[in-house]
Parts: structure tokens; C-alpha cells; sequence
């Protein structure tokens, strides 16, 4: 088997502790899944494929949730509470690249809160380089997404791991022949990434 020769991580679940924003929506201001299904399975999707603005998408549903602060302000307290990596997974990440495996961020995200990912939380300089959908314009269960990754990458797709928390994605990214993992802990990866990898 080849070795690997780029290393790609799923942010929400992987290298982000997800879901916090929604926790402080249900505790702060009693907004549940089910208050706000119809923006995030809906427009939102729109949003994370370049194909709609998201301070415009989420305007009127702001007014909906009774939200009396502006749209910059929602998305600052958003991206705020969402400001939450795994700093063992960034330390695993460090260490990769003084081995001089490139390792890159590989997330569906609307292009705002990918700034605040490059800039305000420092991936720009933490990994080599991002693919985001909405850059891309497809989400990770596309086969677009790893066409256009890969060819970015110029490497064969059997030397390229990918981690991901979701099961389609992964089966996805296996599909184009990438090999993808599916991640349910930290522990378990690390082993994974040492066997592969060598790292200690």
C-alpha cells in the first residue's frame, strides 16, 4: 500500500466540538431543533454551496426566533460558541506536519464562518489549506467535492486519508478511493494515524 501523503480532517466533530451553538439557542433563548429545522435543512444548504448569502438567508428568520440584535451580532455569538477545537487533534495535526505530511481541512461551510475558521481561529495558518463547499460549490456526500480536492491536491487519491464523523461522507470519499475513516473518538484515531503513519 502506498504511503499517505496528505492527511484531511472534517472540522464539526473532528477538529471542532460541535453543537454548542445549539445548546446556548435552547438555554438562552428556548430555541429548539425544531424552531430552527426549517432554516438549517433549508435555505442554509443553499448557503453552504456558495449559492445564497447567509446574512440575507437568515434575516427573516431571525425575526421569526425573536432575535432583537442584528445579523452580525447572531453570527459573531455563533462563531463564537463554535470556537471550540480539539487542541489534541490540533496537536496531532502539528506534529504531522513537522513530519512533513500536509494536512488540510476538508468541511462543508458557508464562506462566513469559513473566515472566521482561517482568520479568527487560526486555520488559515494550522493547516496547509482549506476545501470548503462553499468554495467548491458541492458538500462532502458529492462526488464533486473529492473530484475538485483532489485534483487541487495533485496526488493520487489512495494516498489521501480523510477523517470524518459522518458515515456517508466517509463512504463517499472511499468511493472516489480516497482512504477515509470514520471518526468516533479521539483514541481510536490516534491509533489509526500511528499505524499508518508511524507517529508516535
Amino acid at each position: 500500500m502506498a504511503p499517505i501523503q496528505a492527511v484531511l480532517f472534517d472540522a464539526d466533530g473532528v477538529v471542532v466540538h460541535p453543537n454548542r451553538f445549539a445548546e446556548y439557542l435552547a438555554h438562552e433563548h428556548g430555541l429548539t431543533h425544531e424552531h430552527t429545522r426549517d432554516f438549517f435543512q433549508g435555505v442554509f444548504l443553499e448557503c453552504l454551496v456558495g449559492r445564497a448569502d447567509l446574512k440575507t438567508a437568515i434575516a427573516p428568520f431571525l425575526a421569526r426566533w425573536g432575535w432583537t440584535d442584528t445579523v452580525d451580532a447572531f453570527l459573531e455569538r455563533w462563531f463564537s460558541e463554535e470556537d471550540a477545537p480539539d487542541e489534541r487533534m490540533l496537536a496531532v495535526i502539528a506534529g504531522l506536519r513537522r513530519r512533513g505530511i500536509p494536512c488540510y481541512l476538508a468541511t462543508n461551510q458557508e464562506r462566513y464562518r469559513l473566515a472566521y475558521m482561517r482568520e479568527q481561529m487560526g486555520f488559515g495558518q494550522i493547516f496547509d489549506s482549506i476545501f470548503a463547499s462553499a468554495e467548491i460549490g458541492a458538500m462532502k456526500h458529492d462526488r464533486a467535492f473529492y473530484a475538485a480536492a483532489t485534483a487541487a491536491l495533485s496526488l493520487p487519491a489512495d494516498v489521501i486519508m480523510f477523517w470524518d464523523d459522518s458515515a456517508s461522507n466517509v463512504d463517499a470519499a472511499r468511493a472516489y478511493g480516497w482512504r477515509a475513516e470514520h471518526y468516533s473518538d479521539f483514541a481510536t484515531f490516534q491509533a489509526v494515524v500511528q499505524r499508518s503513519i508511524e507517529m508516535i
